[in-house]
């Protein structure tokens, strides 16, 4: 469990939902909205009274007896009979509850009110969270302070610096003295004084800086890792810090401004507005380049085909729509949900996008 601006979220364990959707027998599927704002939640909790005794309704239409069905629903309904419980929410909850098994999940996805009864769990309004399993690096340079964070959707950690300078002022001191004076007072710079130009003085200074801190972070991180660096920093240091800096993938955008008095969490919520941007200028390209695997025979737009190849482990990305209302429309919950469990249980990638190449309920390209 997490707590931040988007609320108390729970982590996901998608797993468990993989192993508990095999056994036999009907699935109960229930999302609510939630509100992240402090104090108790009743108008969520009356909701989900009346989604869990729909629940049990369903489930006796589907042809269980009484007391089956309330084994199902009941021990979720008393595990959420905890006012405290609602006290603490995200944007939205998801419970999934099937013969022996429950889960419970608060997550910072705005869902409709949906309810299913199913051989399956529904997990399509999971779709962002899988897509959005990542992490990115924050690096926040400016002169008087140098912090390194690993940032997953929801939740930041400062890390170490070890070979990164923890300022400007670590810098100056390899400069030769002869060359070179510098006064600082509280962490501030006073005047540079060389025998070169101030100009040409200001810039060494600045070139060495990023160099350092580059070549510190390539140090920490390493140099073959794919994960992306977002720099919080002036927009001056972006492009010499990226020539100067031996780690792979920085990003080509930078969190304006001086970053010495941003809140962690706020660098978090940049960092990723910066690669949602960089994801949604990429759709385009990313569905195009689908369509043309599809065409050479290794995808399908067909959603019974594309079930039984996630199945077989063949699915290597599986595209959902972002707008699962287009699901709801063909009754296309129970295929698209195997799909993404199976897609996931076999270690394939599910994107959510927001326009189809073709009128289809999913799209996947095949690994063979």
């Amino acid at each position: 469990m997490t707590d931040n601006p988007q609320g108390t979220i729970d982590q996901l364990d998608f797993n468990a939902l993989i192993n508990g959707d095999q056994a036999a027998g009907s699935k109960v599927s229930i999302y609510i909205p939630t509100k992240v704002s402090g104090g108790q939640d009743k108008v969520a909790a009356g909701l989900m009274r009346d989604q869990l005794s729909g629940a049990k309704t369903d489930l006796e239409s589907a042809g269980l007896s009484a007391s089956e069905a309330a084994a199902i629903v009941e021990p979720v309904q008393k595990a959420l009979d905890d006012p405290d419980f609602w006290l603490h929410m995200s944007r939205g909850l998801a419970v999934f509850a099937a013969d022996g098994f429950y889960r419970v999940f608060r997550i910072p996805l705005e869902v409709p009110a949906l309810r299913t009864v199913d051989d399956h769990f529904n997990v399509v309004p999971l779709a962002p969270m899988l897509e959005q399993d990542g992490r990115v690096y924050v690096l926040a340079l400016a002169k008087n302070s140098v912090r390194l964070f690993d940032a997953s959707r929801n939740h930041i950690e400062q890390l170490p610096l070890g070979a990164i300078p923890e300022n400007f002022d670590a810098t100056v001191t390899e400069l030769p003295e002869h060359n070179l004076q510098y006064r600082s007072a509280g962490g501030e710079r006073t005047g540079f004084y060389g025998t070169g130009g101030g100009g040409d003085t200001e810039d060494h200074l600045r070139e060495n800086f990023l160099r350092r801190v580059g070549e510190g972070v390539a140090a920490e991180l390493g140099t073959a890792r794919s994960q992306p660096l977002v720099l919080a920093s002036v927009q001056e240091y972006l492009s010499p810090f990226k020539s100067l800096c031996p780690y792979p993938n920085i990003q080509d955008v930078v969190i304006p401004g001086n970053p010495e008095q941003t809140k962690p969490e706020q660098l978090r919520s940049k960092a990723w507005e910066v690669l949602n941007d960089k994801m949604q200028a990429d759709e385009a390209a990313v569905v195009e380049h689908a369509r043309s695997l599809i065409a050479a025979g290794k995808g399908s737009y067909d959603l019974g085909e594309i079930v039984q190849a996630a199945a077989e482990g063949r699915v290597d990305t599986l595209f959902t729509p972002r707008d699962i209302q287009r699901l709801a429309a063909t009754n296309a919950y129970g295929p698209a949900s195997r799909a993404i469990l199976a897609t996931v249980a076999n270690k394939g990638t599910v994107r959510t996008v927001a326009e189809f190449p073709e009128s289809s309920e999913a799209v996947a390209t095949f690994r063979y």
